[in-house]
């Protein structure tokens, strides 16, 4: 999954190669690595570089994930819940595949069927409340309402495969969260690989850009990114409000 997409902008004063929010793995990760190659053959001047996970680094790979996921839902009896990005479809394909895999059914949000454009009209979707252990159910923290009507079975599971909270708006959500989990019964597991590129992982694509100027964006941590990566290239700073000139 790309969350944000990569660009390179060719300017009279040099080329400014812009990193988006990508990664390393999963399976497009080859775009990753041809927008690493064209930056290169650029020589770009300035390389505008996320630091998302600077602090958060998780080592774990799409495929980690679906055998992680997959051995939960093997061993789940009753309905399986999963929570992850609207726009992730890659998770989506990794939850497909495991229903197919496990014999069960995969449920969407509607904004997820919208996003496919398939289901929407699909005669075929089974009523998830007589058939839970056939299904596994996409539901996110404002979807916990329909569970009234489904009402979950004892030896359920809910999969949480989006991000940790990491604010103090995220905590209280998720803390209702977890109040709902609790009045269903359902135990939660949290299997996520993130869509953000790993601090290992930004060092080698800094060193293949090879770009005259880093800029660190989208990150918490700009001082740390300074010194992580000052002896891959000079590293600027850019302060809100402020101009950046080639």
């Amino acid at each position: 999954m790309f969350l944000a997409p990569s660009f390179l902008v060719h300017t009279s004063e040099g080329t400014v190669a812009y990193s988006g929010d990508f990664r390393a793995h999963g399976p497009r990760a080859d775009l990753t690595n041809d927008f690493v190659e064209r930056a290169h053959s650029c020589k770009p001047a300035l390389f505008l570089c996320e630091g998302t996970n600077l602090v958060r680094g998780d080592l774990r790979t799409e495929s980690e994930v679906s055998d992680k996921v997959a051995n939960i839902v093997e061993s789940t009896k009753g309905l399986v819940l999963a929570n992850f990005s609207t726009a992730d479809t890659d998770r989506l394909k990794t939850f497909y595949q495991i229903a197919k895999k496990t014999d069960r059914l995969l449920a969407v949000t509607l904004k997820q069927a919208y996003l496919l454009s398939s289901l929407l009209r699909d005669k075929n979707l089974d009523n998830v409340r007589s058939a839970q252990e056939k299904m596994i159910l996409a539901a996110t923290s404002y979807d916990m309402n329909e569970l009234l009507d489904i009402r979950p079975g004892p030896a359920g599971a809910f999969i949480n495969s989006s991000s940790e909270p990491f604010n103090e708006e995220m905590e209280i959500d998720h803390e209702r969260f977890v109040n709902w989990l609790n009045y269903f019964g359902l135990p939660m597991y949290q299997i996520h690989s993130s869509g953000h590129m790993m601090p290992n992982e930004l060092r080698k694509v800094v060193a293949q850009v090879a770009p005259a100027r880093l800029v660190p964006i989208h990150t918490e941590q700009p001082r740390l990114f300074e010194l992580f990566m000052k002896d891959l290239a000079r590293v600027d700073q850019v302060q809100k409000e402020s101009t950046l000139t080639l």
